[in-house]
């Protein structure tokens, strides 16, 4: 059976079962309920000896099921999230990926490749990998596909997703608790602003004075509640008044300290949640070791003081309860102390928590990855070599399903470039996002779609789908020479670049476009790049008895038979012979012809 259908089965009886002792309990509680009702009622008409036993023991029991009850909900919105998430992964399986982010947010049409090669979107790459709930960690996973990791990197990478992908359990888990109360607006940088802040440190004559305060009013109140003497109550009123003026004397500080942090309880009490998950889980991969060790604190687990950050939070949002404000503030002085409580806690951890919390997103960008591993047992980690080279055997597209996946080999065993050609539709453009996802897949660390890899880490250079621009004043065709120009200036800085063009200047005559072609052509084989070139000029194809050593013809071919054309996507040496615009133009009566 399907692993996400045994997690889905597993998880749904186990929510059954809490959803029942949820319902018992409420049951319990309410009959508790109504059970104080009666013994009130019986100590109030016939003074029932032991009814207010009764109803003590009523109340003691409430809250300790009240408590079960809270903790017991958090279980049942708990395993709904694992049994949706099992739900949606089973949809994936299936080609259906919208329960997903694609991350457009992120789509740059300025980026050397991720514009051109689809990897942000609906649809795209970083839709059927994306595993993250929080902002944060959609920003590291963005980020592992928009800048490119050295060789040691690539290594550590995939001995960190080789280390999370079988532990299915515990990824689901970290997800479901991160979507429990997810952060997808990124407000993590709030805290982030907060923790920057320089610590305002009061005097300690302050302090002291602050809690005499506290106590003396408490102890008065203590006093006249055993003595009942009026003069007692004359001084803790006066005391309890001069704890409000004092509060009231910080109320702009308190206020501001509000508005930074309002509402952030819950997700700052998320973000502890998923760092205890990585403090409980051993892991092998020195890459998760080491982000693991970054949440080491010498005093408190950093998953137990985040929670002490959370519970601060909520306790200083109970100020904008007016009335309980009054009271617990002139009893004690209640949110000055919580105020101070913060302080005391910024000065303690304000340099640790933004690494703490970037430890959870780059948990579940790894963590997505490890899913794309977990989900594609038939991909290959590949071999990462020392020198320019390209060697991806039965190399297929990734998001295309593995049954209508057309596979093909490609290598490069020295700098050089491929002229492709090929009619309309038979997936020269198709074939260059293949090369440029599994590249780059590789150059991420994970798998890539084929059946064995060797690849250098080239810099990924794509001028493939460009667009006029009408916010710059510009049009397609000098967006066109802009980018071909950065793509050149990066060669000629020194970048082992791997480059994809697609019908390059198409906004020009053909005349034009030929020539602009052979010389950039030769430009490539000039910088020592590697890459391919697709092309419909096939005077293109005769460079290659000019450089025979660093360009060769390859093609895509169409089979026309009496009334259709077949295309079998077939990756083959030599120059594209059949053409077929003008067969489909026939066929479809735009222009006439025998």
């Amino acid at each position: 059976m399907n692993p996400y259908q045994v997690e889905r089965e597993k998880y749904q009886q186990l929510l059954d079962k809490t959803s029942r002792q949820y319902n018992w309990l409420s049951a319990v509680r309410l009959i508790l309920v109504i059970l104080v009702a009666v013994l009130a009622y019986l100590y109030q008409t016939n003074k029932v000896e032991g009814a207010l036993w009764g109803i003590l023991t009523c109340v003691v029991l409430f809250a300790i099921l009240l408590q079960r009850h809270q903790k017991m909900r958090h279980q049942k919105q708990f395993y709904k999230q694992l049994v949706q998430i099992n739900e949606h992964e089973l949809n994936a399986l299936n080609g259906d990926h919208h329960a997903f982010d694609g991350g457009a947010a992120y789509i740059d049409p300025a980026h050397s490749y991720t514009f051109d090669l689809d990897v942000f979107g609906e649809n795209s790459l970083f839709q059927t990998l994306n595993r993250t709930a929080n902002a944060l960690g959609s920003d590291c996973l963005a980020a592992c596909f928009q800048k490119q990791l050295d060789t040691e990197q690539i290594l550590a990478t995939q001995v960190a997703v080789q280390d999370l992908a079988p532990r299915l359990v515990w990824r689901q888990q970290y997800l479901a608790t991160g979507q429990l109360n997810a952060d997808p607006k990124a407000q993590y940088l709030h805290l982030f602003r907060w923790a920057e802040t320089p610590v305002k440190q009061r005097p300690r004559v302050l302090q002291l004075l602050y809690w005499g305060l506290t106590i003396s009013t408490l102890g008065s109140l203590a006093v006249f509640l055993g003595f009942q003497g009026a003069e007692w109550w004359k001084v803790f009123s006066g005391l309890a008044f001069i704890n409000l003026l004092v509060v009231g004397a910080h109320s702009g500080v308190i206020k501001e300290e509000l508005s930074r942090l309002n509402a952030l309880y819950k997700i700052v009490e998320q973000y502890g949640a998923l760092i205890q998950c990585i403090e409980n889980e051993n892991f092998t991969a020195p890459k998760i070791q080491a982000l693991k060790a970054r949440l080491h604190n010498e005093k408190i687990p950093a998953s137990k003081a985040i929670q002490q950050l959370a519970n601060l939070l909520h306790q200083l949002e109970s100020i904008q309860n007016i009335f309980g404000a009054l009271i617990f503030n002139s009893l004690c002085l209640y949110h000055l102390h919580i105020l101070m409580g913060l302080e005391k806690w910024q000065s303690r951890y304000a340099q640790q928590i933004k690494d703490w919390i970037r430890t959870t997103g780059e948990l579940e960008a790894l963590s997505s990855l490890a899913h794309f591993a977990f989900n594609n047992p038939d991909f290959v980690y590949p071999e990462i070599a020392e020198s320019p080279i390209f060697d991806m055997q039965g190399l297929g597209h990734p998001l295309i399903p593995a049954e209508k996946r057309v596979l093909n080999d490609l290598a490069f065993q020295q700098p050089g470039f491929v002229v492709l050609t090929g009619s309309n539709m038979s997936g020269k453009s198709t074939f260059l996002r293949t090369v440029g996802i599994n590249l780059l897949l590789a150059q991420t660390g994970v798998p890539v779609c084929a059946r064995t890899c060797t690849t250098y880490p080239f810099s990924i250079f794509v001028c493939m789908k460009l667009s006029d621009s009408l916010h710059h004043n510009e049009s397609y065709f000098y967006a066109e020479l802009k980018r071909i120009q950065r793509i050149i200036q990066q060669l000629e800085n020194g970048q082992k670049g791997f480059v994809l063009l697609d019908e390059v200047l198409r906004g020009t005559n053909s005349n034009d476009k030929l020539q602009g072609t052979l010389g950039l052509v030769e430009t490539m084989v000039r910088l020592q790049a590697t890459g391919i070139l697709a092309t419909h000029d096939l005077a293109v194809c005769a460079l290659t008895q000019t450089y025979p050593e660093a360009l060769r013809n390859m093609c895509f071919e169409v089979e026309m038979t009496a009334d259709q054309l077949v295309f079998d996507y077939r990756l083959r040496d030599g120059v594209c012979v059949n053409k077929s615009a003008t067969f489909l133009m026939k066929k479809m009566g735009i222009i006439q012809g025998s």
